[in-house]
């Protein structure tokens, strides 16, 4: 049971690190599948996480510099965002997020005025913490 458990941990970490950037919950997905292969195996419960922390913290000084490297993640692709227009998928709203599409990859969004904005209104991207796209209307192109 416990086997199936951490396989499920393990698939929603998965999705999830394709929603939010940086390959953490990758590397703690990759240790729930050695958790996974532990509990197959008979190992105690105590076993089992320590299994999955030290799964998840060799994965994070290993696997992640690499992925970090070669992936849409690096740091200089992050930093040309920066000025460029995208469109609102998701309106910002009360909350104050909302997401938008760029090269294909889902950001989220929050903004800078912290105005109400509309679902396809065009946005300049001014600043970038982490996965979080700062961004102010784009008054070149207003929304039809």
């Amino acid at each position: 049971m416990a086997c199936l458990i951490y396989m499920i941990l393990a698939i929603l970490l998965f999705i999830l690190d394709r929603r939010v950037h940086g390959y953490y919950l990758l590397s703690v997905g990759i240790g729930a599948v050695l958790s996974s292969a532990s509990s197959l195996l008979g190992f105690p419960l105590s076993l089992q996480l320590a299994t999955l922390l030290v799964g998840a913290a060799v994965s994070i000084v290993l696997i992640r510099p690499v992925l970090v490297k070669t992936g849409r993640a690096s740091r200089g692709y992050v930093r040309s965002l920066i000025g460029r227009t995208a469109e609102l998928t998701d309106p910002i709203d009360r909350t104050g997020f909302g997401h938008v599409r760029i090269d294909g990859v889902r950001w989220s969004a929050v903004s800078l005025s912290g105005e109400e904005i509309g679902r396809g209104t065009p946005v300049i991207i001014r600043e970038i913490s982490g996965a979080t796209l700062y961004v102010e209307k784009n008054s070149e192109y207003p929304k039809a």
